[in-house]
C-alpha cells in the first residue's frame, strides 16, 4: 500500500540535479562577492532578469554575513545590481579607514595601469 503513494517531485532525481546546481551557482556567486567586497567595498553585477537580481541580492546578503559587514544593493538604471558594503552610522575607526584609503589608491592604481605590452 506505501508503494501506491507518489514520491514527492523533489526527490526525484532531475530535482536533486537542479537544486544541487542552483546551490553550486549561489556558493560560487557569494565567493565571488566576498572577494569583491573585501577587496574594494563594491561590486556591480549585470543581470538581465529580475529573478538574477533577486538572486545577485541573496548571495549579496550571504556575502555579507560571511565578512561580518552590512551591505547596501541597489539596481542601476541599466539593471544591474551595485552591492556596497555600508558603513553610515559606524562609530570612527582608524584601521577602517586606512583600509578605505588603501582601496581607493589601489583602484586609482588600477584603473591607470597599462596593459603589458
Amino acid at each position: 500500500m506505501a508503494d501506491d503513494q507518489p514520491r514527492p517531485i523533489r526527490s526525484a532525481p532531475s530535482a536533486r540535479a537542479t537544486q544541487a546546481a542552483a546551490d553550486a551557482a549561489h556558493a560560487e556567486r557569494v565567493a565571488h562577492l566576498a572577494a569583491e567586497l573585501e577587496r574594494q567595498g563594491w561590486v556591480k553585477i549585470r543581470a538581465d532578469t529580475d529573478e538574477d537580481r533577486a538572486a545577485i541580492r541573496r548571495a549579496a546578503s550571504a556575502a555579507a554575513s560571511d565578512l561580518g559587514y552590512a551591505v547596501r544593493s541597489t539596481i542601476t538604471p541599466d539593471g544591474a545590481v551595485m552591492v556596497a558594503v555600508d558603513d553610515t552610522g559606524q562609530p570612527p575607526n582608524p584601521v577602517r579607514d586606512q583600509r578605505d584609503d588603501a582601496r581607493a589608491r589601489r583602484a586609482i592604481d588600477d584603473a591607470f595601469r597599462r596593459p603589458e605590452d
